[in-house]
């Protein structure tokens, strides 16, 4: 028995069993239709159909193997159909650090599904460190992070470049501001987590020009930093995109710190070996065109 012999048993059901009309809807020969019906009656034991006079009709074998069949063609013309347009309707998995993912990620999630409007896209935001990790693991396709690639498996791409700020309430500094070292690392500094990419660069940026900050206030979100900024808890240093809101409104401004470059990379990560479908490399693309219109 073979998954051939089940499709043309239930089209000439579908057929009213008719031979001539089945034959030629699937392209074969009468006899070919004539032999898969002998091979499935052989195969089950069973009689599919009666012959009277010129006529077909089905036996009650007949209509409960035709109730299983259904199904089985069913399933099949799924798979048929999921597979053979899998660039459409499949699945993309992507990771994200926190900053990407509530500023950026919206943007290009909101462009990307207008070119794929039925695909499933799962996304998983966590700190820069973590994702790797699933992207070593293979349980995300792709990602997006800042900062420094930690594992020679993982190619990286650039998107986007961005710049780290200092900012602190309008209460404390006039913008612009130009602090010392020794102003600096004098100040109450809030930084993000352990395994931040934005803590991470200018933490390494402070390492390399010898400066020691105090940092007092660790925080997994953006938006507390923000905030107790705006209370003159201390100074924070967040990405200047993510304070522009804040900054237009007056509620902080921006600090600069002398001798330090403060730009910094969005990268687009996958694993060496992963394949990329056509949609994760269209998901890229948007990524770039989002980036190119900030």
């Amino acid at each position: 028995m073979n998954f051939r012999s089940l499709l043309m048993f239930v089209t000439l059901c579908d057929n009213d069993y008719f031979v001539t009309k089945t034959a030629e809807q699937l392209g074969v020969t009468q006899p070919s239709i004539s032999n898969a019906i002998k091979e499935l009656e052989k195969y089950y034991g069973v009689k599919l159909f009666d012959r009277i006079g010129r006529r077909l009709t089905i036996t009650s074998a007949g209509l409960k193997l035709l109730e299983y069949s259904r199904l089985v063609v069913q399933r099949y013309n799924d798979l048929e159909r999921e597979f053979r347009n899998w660039d459409r309707l499949g699945e993309l998995r992507i990771g994200t650090s926190n900053s990407i993912g509530a500023y950026f990620l919206p943007s290009i999630l909101s462009e990307f599904k207008k070119l794929y409007p039925d695909l499933t896209v799962k996304v998983t935001v966590n700190e820069s460190s973590n994702i790797e990790e699933l992207i070593i693991n293979n349980e995300v396709d792709l990602a997006l992070i800042e900062g420094v690639v930690h594992y020679e498996d993982i190619n990286k791409e650039l998107f986007l470049t961005d710049e780290i700020s200092i900012i602190a309430s309008p209460e404390r500094y006039r913008d612009g501001q130009v602090l010392t070292r020794e102003q600096f690392e004098k100040e109450d500094l809030m930084v993000r987590e352990k395994g931040s990419g934005t803590r991470e660069i200018f933490l390494n940026k402070l390492s390399d020009a010898d400066i020691h900050p105090k940092i007092t206030v660790e925080s997994v979100s953006t938006e507390v930093l923000l905030r107790c900024t705006y209370a003159n808890v201390g100074i924070a240093v967040v990405p200047r995109r993510v304070a522009l809101g804040a900054y237009k409104e007056g509620r902080v401004v921006f600090l600069n710190l002398e001798d330090l470059n403060l730009k910094r990379d969005y990268l687009i990560i996958h694993h060496k070996d992963k394949f990329m479908s056509s949609y994760a490399e269209d998901f890229i693309n948007v990524c770039k065109e989002v980036a190119r219109a900030q």
